[in-house]
């Protein structure tokens, strides 16, 4: 029969951390950011509220201005990273997915998908294992997006 145990630690006032046989689950102490590490050493980091950062590559910034609402870390193996970071910006939908394909050019990337219909555009490119894409639709009162990305570590 297996068993579950749960061991809880304070890890100081700031975190709380959850000890298990599978790996760790540690959450901010204003709950905006939950870390899950694996039996293995595989990153998963969750960030949601209005204290959240966006944690993205060098080559690839957040957008001037932009207000983040969430953001996904992922570590999956020893090569890799990748997220998302969910953004709202007063900014048109056309001068947000410009200026990440800018970005995407000057790193060498190959564009692979540039769609747009009427409230929204969306932009894909990759090189290797870099990759990066960008989905951007004006709502009623922001330009909500949501930027996702690969890159080696």
């Amino acid at each position: 029969m297996l068993r579950a145990r749960w061991v809880w630690l304070r890890a100081g006032p700031a975190t709380t951390t959850v000890r298990t046989a599978g790996g760790t689950v540690t959450t901010s102490a204003d709950g905006s950011t939950t870390t899950v590490t694996g039996p293995n050493g595989q990153v998963a980091q969750f960030g949601a509220g209005p204290n959240v950062s966006a944690q993205l590559p060098d080559f690839l910034p957040l957008y001037p201005g932009a207000k983040v609402l969430s953001s996904v870390v992922t570590s999956p193996d020893v090569a890799t990273r990748g997220g998302s970071v969910a953004f709202e910006t007063a900014a048109p939908v056309s001068d947000v997915v410009n200026f990440y394909k800018e970005k995407a050019v000057a790193k060498g990337l190959t564009e692979v998908l540039n769609l747009s219909e009427s409230d929204g555009m969306t932009y894909m490119a990759s090189k290797d294992k870099m990759m990066i894409q960008v989905i951007a639709t004006k709502g009623k009162e922001a330009t909500a997006v949501v930027l996702s990305w690969t890159a080696p570590k």
